[in-house]
């Protein structure tokens, strides 16, 4: 069965056919948003993870630009060994 993407479905979607099919569409949806939610959770979490290893910025603390910014930083300082 194709499973529908939550972000498609409004309100009036779950009242169209009988109750079986609606309580179907219904648990469909749920299904789905907790895929997404296990998704969101575990990209979370890896963020997380990143910025616990690199040094915090000075102004932010734990900051998702300064993160980006210094792994730049260090891909740039270890390219010529990469490249060997």
């Amino acid at each position: 069965m194709n499973r529908p993407n939550p972000k498609d479905y409004q309100p009036k979607d779950f009242i169209r056919g009988t109750y079986e099919e609606d309580l179907e569409k219904y648990i469909d949806y749920l299904e789905q948003v907790k895929k997404e939610l296990e998704t969101t959770e575990t990209l979370l979490a890896d963020r997380q993870k990143l910025l616990d290893a690199i040094p915090e910025c000075d102004v932010h603390g734990r900051c998702v630009p300064h993160a980006l910014e210094w792994i730049e930083k260090m891909k740039a300082q270890n390219l010529p060994a990469d490249n060997q």
